[in-house]
C-alpha cells in the first residue's frame, strides 16, 4: 500500500509539474476571453457615456470661452 501511495505521489507530482505550464496558459485564455465577453458587454455604456461627456466638455469650453 506504502509503494502504491509513493508511486502514485510521484505521478501525480510529475502530471502537476508537466501540466502546470498548459494550465497558466489556459488561466490567460479564459481571463482573455472573460475581458473580452466584459468588455463588449460594457461597450454600449462606455460609448453612450463617451458620447455624453465629449458634449458636456465642449458645452463647457463653449461657456469658459464666451
Amino acid at each position: 500500500m506504502q509503494m502504491q501511495l509513493i508511486s502514485l505521489n510521484a505521478f501525480i507530482n510529475n502530471f502537476w509539474n508537466t501540466n502546470k505550464r498548459y494550465l497558466k496558459i489556459l488561466k490567460i485564455a479564459i481571463q482573455k476571453e472573460h475581458l473580452k465577453e466584459h468588455l463588449t458587454r460594457l461597450h454600449p455604456w462606455w460609448k453612450e457615456h463617451l458620447t455624453w461627456l465629449k458634449a458636456w466638455w465642449k458645452e463647457h469650453l463653449t461657456n469658459r470661452i464666451q
